[in-house]
């Protein structure tokens, strides 16, 4: 698969397993990014990002930097909000990590759960279908956790990965439409 790195406005060529991983370990390796870094790398508006560490969906920055987690969660609810409201990104996000400007109460780092979502895209790849979705979420490799949050990230990445490819399936539908003009 070409294209950008979901969520983001990142061009990454091709996607593969652990992308997100490898891509994040290079870009927080010397600590947090700035607002500015930020806002390039998503294509969002500083107010956005603002309006979302406000009403409590990431985590307030650390001396106006963010680290991997928010960037990661911004990057998730950016990716998501194209075919979910608010509402239901947060209690998506909610479900899987409790209060989402408290990360002590998180089953999986957002960081893990974006590079599990990148390696389900990975292995869908062209097939999308609610077959290959369904085989690809339950075969890829959950960090080891209990039965009850193993079925939960399961869950939680099924749902992303129907948001994100009906969010693609739109996306083409209105290029269609607009070369019928």
């Amino acid at each position: 698969m070409d294209g950008i790195l979901p969520g983001t406005a990142i061009e990454v060529g091709e996607l593969h397993e652990d992308l997100a991983k490898v891509f994040l370990s290079h870009v927080f390796s010397g600590g947090g990014i700035a607002m500015s870094q930020l806002c390039t790398m998503t294509g969002l508006e500083p107010y956005l990002i603002q309006n979302w560490v406000k009403r409590g969906f990431v985590q307030k920055p650390s001396k106006k930097t963010y680290n991997v987690s928010q960037f990661c969660r911004i990057v998730i609810i950016n990716m998501l909000r194209g075919t979910m409201s608010l509402d239901e990104i947060v209690g998506l996000m909610s479900y899987i990590n409790g209060a989402l400007d408290d990360s002590s109460d998180d089953r999986i780092p957002d960081e893990e759960l974006y590079n599990l979502f990148i390696n389900v895209i990975c292995r869908i790849g062209d097939r999308v279908g609610g077959e290959g979705i369904e085989r690809a979420c339950a075969d890829v490799a959950v960090p080891e956790t209990d039965p009850a949050t193993d079925r939960a990230i399961r869950e939680v990445l099924r749902v992303m990965v129907y948001a994100y490819y009906s969010a693609e399936l739109k996306r083409q539908a209105q290029v269609f439409l607009r070369a019928l003009d």
